[in-house]
Parts: C-alpha cells; structure tokens; sequence
C-alpha cells in the first residue's frame, strides 16, 4: 500500500495515494513492526493531505512522524528534513510566512552535510519555495537569488544523474 501511494501521489493522484496509505497504516496498526514504517509513512500522508489543502490534520501527521524519527531513526537526517519541510509548506499555504521560512532554514541546516545526491534536489525544492517565499514578502532581490540558487542545486541533481546514466 506504501509504495502504491507513493506513486499515486509522485503522479499527483492525491485522494487515490490516502486510500493506499490508508491501507498500509491499518496493516502496520494490526502488526508488530509498527515503528520501522510508521515514521515515512505518516509523512507520506501528511503530505498527501497537505497537498489536498487538509492543513490541522497534515500538520499533526507531520508532527508524529517527526516525532517517531526522533526515537527510532535518529540518523534520518534527509526524512527529518523533508518533514520540517513539509511542516513549511503547510504553515506558508496558511499564510504563517516567519513560521515557514523557520521551517525551511531549519529544514536546509539538517542538509547541510547530506553526502547523498538527491539532496541537491530537496535543497532546490526548499530554496524555491523560500524564493517563493520572499516574493510575497516583497524582497525581491533575495527571491531572485534563491530562485537561482533553487536552479543550481537542481542542476547539480540533474548532473549527478546523468552521470550515473552514462
């Protein structure tokens, strides 16, 4: 059910991923390995549900699944990122502009010293939506810098792929 919703929701199938995810979190109740899934896939969910604009409820999914990494997976620094991340993009779609940029630079500092490759691309993500960010709040100058920045760090991604292609 996990991975299903994961591909429904990668392809913008949103209701269809709650319906997977909800299967999936009804198994891991009735199961005694509870804790290995629960954390990714309560973000899972809690992003779902933000994406269906479902703000209270996404946030508290969020905030459990950050919870649950703190005690089980404390060395998941790149799901604990794109949790308080996630946990942004609720507060800036409710208009919580501090609240949201706290987030996102919270959200970059676990980054930081991510060796992985598709940490480019989550610090592009976050780096645009601060861009994002920052046009609303009306600076300018610092949006298109972090617009720019947004495009390196996917740039980056974007090449580590293609040399893995070839």
């Amino acid at each position: 059910g996990n991975n299903i919703g994961i591909f429904l929701s990668t392809n913008g199938f949103w209701i269809e991923a709650m319906s997977a995810f909800e299967i999936s979190l009804i198994c891991i109740a009735n199961s005694s390995c509870g804790d290995a899934l629960d954390a990714s896939l309560l973000y899972n969910v809690g992003s779902c549900l933000c994406e269906l604009n479902v703000y209270p409820r996404s946030l508290e999914l969020l905030e459990k699944s950050l919870e649950k990494i703190k005690l089980h997976h404390s060395d998941e620094h790149v799901l604990r990122s794109l949790i308080i991340g996630k946990m942004g993009d609720v507060s800036l779609a409710q208009c919580l502009c501090e609240d949201a940029m706290n987030k996102y630079d919270k959200s970059l500092e676990i980054l930081q010293n991510c060796q992985m490759d598709e940490c480019n691309f989550y610090v592009g993500n976050i780096q645009h939506n601060k861009a994002l960010l920052s046009m609303i709040l009306g600076k300018i100058d610092l949006s298109l810098n972090l617009f720019e920045e947004a495009v390196e760090q996917k740039g980056k991604y974007a090449g580590s792929d293609e040399s893995l292609s070839s």
